[in-house]
C-alpha cells in the first residue's frame, strides 16, 4: 500500500470461494479468499514485497501488472483485490483514482485485461502497465548496445587472454559516448536562456556525461546555480515553497523558449527537477538546482579514470555488465544500485585490494599539491589533482583479472558487517561505526566523529559517500536486489573463469543472467529454512485514517507461538458424482444417519462426504478453529475455569461443549453482545439445550442418494452443526482493545478469560456517557464439527447488517476466538 494512501479495511465481498492460495512471498500455508485478500492488503505482506521486491528481481514486474482506472470514488482496495483475485494477485497499489495490480504471473495479467469488470455497478478500466525508467517513455528492457559486425564477431568467438585485452579497448569506443559537443550545447542554451532571468546563473554537466565513463545515449545531468537559494530561510514550508516556486519557473522557461518537449517538473522530491527531451539532439536531460556536490562527485570519478590506464577499462565493463543485468541505475534507489554508488563500490575495491590501483580519497585530500577548499553544506569538496606517483606504478594484472576480482569480492563479501569506505579504503565495522569509536575507526573518519549527522547503517549495504561522510549512497537499496546482485557477481566471476581459459566467449559476460524460480532457492537458502508463518486477518487489517481507531485486538500475545491454529479454509461443498441425486431426511435423534452410494448394487463402496446445513458460500464466513491440544475444562462466565483443567479433549462431545462454552463466553462477556442460543450441544452430563428453530427455518432431513438400481440410502456428512447463535452488538468493543490491554495488566491467578473481561469493563468505562448509534452488527454464528476430525471446528457467520459494516470488524472478532483458544493450551 502506497504511502499516504488511505483506505478503510471494509468491503470485502460476502461471497468466500472454496479455492484456497498460498502467498509465495510471505510462505504462509493455504487461506481462503478473504483471509488472503485481507493478508495481500496487509503489512506483513507489504513489508515483505518491499524488502524482497521479487517482481524487480524477476525483472517482469511491468508485464505482470495491469493498471485500473474509472472505478467511483467510495471503491476500497479490498473490493478491486476481490474482482481480480481469481487471476493470481500478488500485491496492489492503491489510490482513490488508480490501482496497480500485481499478478503473479504474466499470464494473470493478460487474463485480467480479457473482457470487462464490473466493480459497486460500475464499469472499469484495465490497461497495461508501462514499464518506466528515468523518463517516461524509455520502457524498453536494456539488452546492450549495437555493435559492428566485425566487433560482434569477434567477441563471440573464443580468444586467448591477450585478445581479449585488445577486444575492450575496441568495445569501449563503440559504447561510449561520442557526442560531447551536443551536449556542451545543451549546458550553453540552458544557462544562456536562465541568464535572462538569474543573471548570476551557472550550468555544470555532472554524472554520466561528465565523469568520461559515459554510454551511447546516457542522459544529461545538469547542475544549475541560480544565485538564489529557495532554502535560505530554514523554515521548512516556505522551502518547499520557494523550491516548488523555481522548479515550475523553470519548466515553463524550458517549454516557452523551445529548448525541450516532453517537460515534466518534479517539485516535490528530495531533490526538485526539471526533466525534459532537448528539441533538436533528443537527448533526454536532468535539470536540479539544489545541491552542487554531485559536480565535484563527478570531478573525482573523472579524475579517477584518468589515474591509471587499468582503471577506465575495468570501470566501463563492469559498468556495461551491469546496466545489461539490471543491477544498476537511477531510476530505482529501492531495487537498483544508483550508477554514483556502484561507480563508487567499483573504485573502492582498487583502493582495497593488494597491491592498490588508486589513492583512497583520505589520501588526495591529505596529498601535497594545489587544491583550494569547496565547501557544499558543509563538508570539504576538495582534493589534490596530484597523482603522478599513481599513474606510473606498474600492476602485473590484466583488466579481465581485476574485472574477476570485482565479481569474486562482492560475490561471498559479508556486507552486513562493514561499511564500504572510499574515504579510507577500508572496510569498516558497522559496529565501530554506530558506537563512534575513535579507537576501531579509520583516523580519516575524524571529521565525521565531530559533526552531528549519523551514517545510516541499518541497511543491507551501506557504501559512505567520499565527501559527505554522514551520507550512505546505498540507503535505499533494498536486500532482495543486494542478494540478486551478489548472485549475479558469483555467476561472472565463473564466466570470467572460462572466458580467460578460453572455454567461453567475451559475449558470455555481457548476456543476461536471467533469475528463474529455480535459482530463488539459492538466492535465498535462508527462506527455506525458516519456520512457516500462518497468516494471520487481524494483522494482515491496516488502517491508514488517521480518523479510524486502531483494531488490532491481538489478546495473550506472549503466548501466540504455542499452538499453531489451522487457518486453512476447508472446502465446504464437495463436489459429488453426477449421477448421485440427493434426498433428505433427518433421524429420530437428529443424527446423520450413514450410507452408501449404491451403484450396481455394489455396497462395499466408502460412502461420498458431502456438505449438511452449511449456509451458502454467497451468505456466510468460514473460519476454521483447531481445538486439537485444547484440554478438557468448564468455562464459567465470570472468566474462572471450573474444576482441574486435564488431558486434551478427544471426543466429538467434549470438543463441542469447549468450543461452543469459548465462543458464547467471548460474544457475550468480551465483546457485550446481546447473545440468544438457538442450538446448543450435550455437556458431560448430556444435559443440553434443544435446537430452537426461527420462523424461517424447517427441519431439515440429512442427505441421502439414490443408486442405479433405484434404492436410497444415507450419505455420511462432512460437518455437524453443534451450536448456534444470534447476535446483536451495539458497541464496538474489538476498537481499541490492544490500546486498553496494555493499561490494564493481568493480575496474578488471573485467567486470560478474566482478563479479557477486566479489559471489556475498562473500555465499558472509557466510553461511559457517550450516546450508542443503535445496533452495529446483527449476526447469527453457528459451529460446525467435521465428523472424521471432531478437533475441526468451522465457524460460519451469516450476516443481516450492510455488507460494508460487517466483513471489516467479523474479522476482528474471530481473531478473538483463535486468541482465547491459545490461552486455553497447557
Amino acid at each position: 500500500m502506497a504511502s499516504g494512501s488511505k483506505r478503510v479495511p471494509v468491503g470485502l465481498p460476502t461471497s468466500a470461494s472454496n479455492e484456497v492460495r498460498i502467498c509465495n512471498v510471505c510462505k504462509t500455508l493455504p487461506m481462503g479468499k478473504n483471509e488472503h485478500i485481507m493478508h495481500i492488503l496487509g503489512k506483513k505482506h507489504v513489508k515483505n514485497i518491499k524488502s524482497k521486491t521479487l517482481a524487480m528481481m524477476l525483472n517482469d514486474e511491468a508485464e505482470r501488472s495491469v493498471h485500473v482506472s474509472q472505478y467511483t470514488a467510495n471503491t476500497t482496495a479490498e473490493a478491486i483485490v476481490n474482482a481480480f483475485w481469481k487471476f493470481g494477485v500478488r500485491h496492489v497499489h492503491y489510490t482513490k483514482s488508480y490501482t496497480f495490480v500485481e499478478f503473479d504471473s504474466a499470464s494473470g495479467a493478460k487474463d485480467a485485461m480479457k473482457g470487462k469488470h464490473n466493480i459497486n455497478g460500475k464499469n472499469i478500466v484495465v490497461a497495461p502497465k508501462r514499464k518506466l525508467s528515468s523518463h517516461g517513455d524509455k520502457n524498453e528492457e536494456f539488452t546492450g548496445l549495437p555493435l559492428s559486425t566485425m566487433l560482434t564477431s569477434n567477441i563471440r568467438r573464443l580468444n586467448n587472454p591477450i585478445e581479449i585485452e585488445n577486444l575492450i579497448p575496441r568495445l569501449m569506443k563503440e559504447i561510449e559516448v561520442n557526442d560531447y559537443r551536443s551536449r556542451e550545447n545543451i549546458r550553453l542554451g540552458m544557462e544562456m536562456v536562465l541568464r535572462q532571468h538569474f543573471p548570476d546563473v551557472r550550468a555544470y554537466v555532472f554524472g554520466s556525461s561528465a565523469n568520461n565513463l559515459g554510454f551511447r545515449g546516457c542522459d544529461v545531468d545538469l547542475y544549475v546555480e541560480l544565485g538564489y537559494d529557495p532554502w535560505a530561510s530554514g523554515i521548512k514550508n516556505v522551502m518547499e515553497k520557494n523550491a516548488a516556486d523555481v522548479t515550475w519557473y523553470i519548466a515553463r522557461l524550458v517549454k516557452k523558449e523551445r529548448i525541450g518537449y516532453n517537460v515534466q517538473a518534479v517539485p516535490r522530491a528530495r531533490v526538485p527537477i526539471v526533466k525534459f527531451r532537448e528539441w533538436h539532439s533528443g537527448i533526454y536531460v536532468d535539470v536540479s538546482f539544489k545541491n552542487g556536490m554531485p559536480v565535484y562527485n563527478t570531478e573525482l570519478i573523472c579524475q579517477y579514470t584518468q589515474t591509471h590506464e587499468l582503471v577506465r577499462p575495468y570501470l566501463m565493463i563492469i559498468r556495461y555488465w551491469a546496466k545489461i543485468q539490471g543491477i544498476a541505475g537511477g531510476a530505482q534507489p529501492a531495487s537498483l544500485i544508483t550508477n554514483y554508488a556502484f561507480t563508487m563500490m567499483m573504485l573502492w575495491y582498487l583502493m582495497y585490494r593488494t597491491p592498490p590501483i588508486l589513492p583512497t580519497v583520505a589520501a588526495l585530500k591529505n596529498c601535497s599539491g594545489n587544491h583550494q577548499n569547496n565547501v557544499i553544506s558543509g563538508w570539504d569538496c576538495s582534493f589534490s589533482k596530484n597523482v603522478n606517483f599513481w599513474k606510473e606504478r606498474r600492476h602485473n594484472v590484466t583488466v579481465m583479472e581485476l574485472i574477476q576480482e570485482f565479481f569474486s569480492f562482492y560475490g561471498d563479501v559479508d556486507l552486513e558487517k562493514y561499511v564500504i569506505s572510499p574515504l579510507s579504503g577500508n572496510l569498516v565495522q558497522r559496529k565501530a561505526v554506530k558506537e563512534k569509536s575513535y579507537k576501531d575507526l579509520p583516523s580519516s573518519f575524524s571529521t565525521y566523529l565531530i559533526q552531528g549527522n549519523e551514517l545510516q547503517i541499518d541497511t543491507p549495504i551501506c557504501v559512505q559517500d567520499p565527501f559527505d561522510h554522514a551520507h550512505n549512497v546505498t540507503r535505499g537499496l533494498r536486500e532482495g536486489p543486494l542478494k540478486v546482485f551478489q548472485y549475479k557477481c558469483r555467476r561472472a566471476t565463473k564466466i570470467c573463469e572460462d572466458v580467460l581459459n578460453g572455454a567461453l566467449p567475451l559475449d558470455a559476460l555481457l548476456s543476461k543472467i536471467n533469475i528463474t524460480p529455480e535459482t530463488m532457492v539459492e538466492i535465498f537458502p535462508d527462506d527455506e529454512e525458516e519456520e512457516v508463518p500462518r497468516a494471520d486477518p487481524d494483522d494482515s487489517i491496516e488502517i491508514l485514517d488517521d480518523s479510524t481507531t486502531n483494531l488490532d485486538t491481538s489478546a495473550n500475545s506472549s503466548i501466540a507461538e504455542v499452538i499453531t491454529l489451522n487457518d486453512t479454509v476447508e472446502s465446504v461443498n464437495d463436489s459429488m458424482d453426477e449421477e448421485v441425486s440427493i434426498i433428505s431426511h433427518e433421524g429420530k435423534n437428529g443424527s446423520n444417519e450413514t450410507g452408501q452410494k449404491l451403484s450396481g448394487g455394489d455396497k462395499s463402496k466408502t460412502p461420498p462426504i458431502i456438505t449438511l446445513e452449511l449456509p451458502p458460500e454467497e451468505e456466510a464466513l468460514k473460519f476454521p478453529l483447531d481445538f486439537a491440544n485444547v484440554p478438557q475444562f468448564s468455562l464459567q462466565f465470570d472468566g474462572t475455569i471450573d474444576g482441574q483443567i486435564t488431558e486434551a479433549a478427544s471426543n466429538e462431545k467434549e470438543v463441542a461443549f469447549i468450543a461452543s462454552n469459548l465462543v458464547h463466553f467471548v460474544l457475550q462477556e468480551c465483546l457485550q453482545c446481546n447473545v440468544e442460543v438457538l442450538e446448543a450441544p450435550l455437556d458431560k452430563n448430556n444435559k443440553g439445550r434443544k435446537r430452537e428453530l426461527s420462523d424461517e427455518e424447517t427441519e431439515e432431513p440429512s442427505k441421502r442418494i439414490k443408486g442405479e438400481d433405484g434404492a436410497s440410502a444415507g450419505v455420511a456428512n462432512k460437518y455437524r452443526r453443534v451450536a448456534k447463535y444470534r447476535c446483536k452488538m451495539d458497541q464496538p468493543l474489538w476498537v481499541g482493545r490492544k490500546k486498553i490491554s496494555k493499561q490494564v495488566p493481568p493480575t496474578v491467578n488471573e485467567t486470560p478469560l478474566q482478563h479479557e473481561k477486566t479489559i471489556t469493563k475498562a473500555q465499558l468505562l472509557s466510553i461511559a456517557g457517550e450516546s450508542s448509534n443503535g445496533v452495529i452488527l446483527q449476526c447469527s454464528v453457528s459451529l460446525w464439527q467435521e465428523v472424521e476430525s471432531p478437533s475441526s471446528i468451522l465457524v460460519t457467520v451469516v450476516s443481516t447488517s450492510s455488507a460494508k459494516v460487517f466483513e471489516a470488524l467479523i474479522f476482528i472478532i474471530i481473531k478473538f476466538f483463535k486468541s482465547q483458544v491459545l490461552s486455553l493450551v497447557n
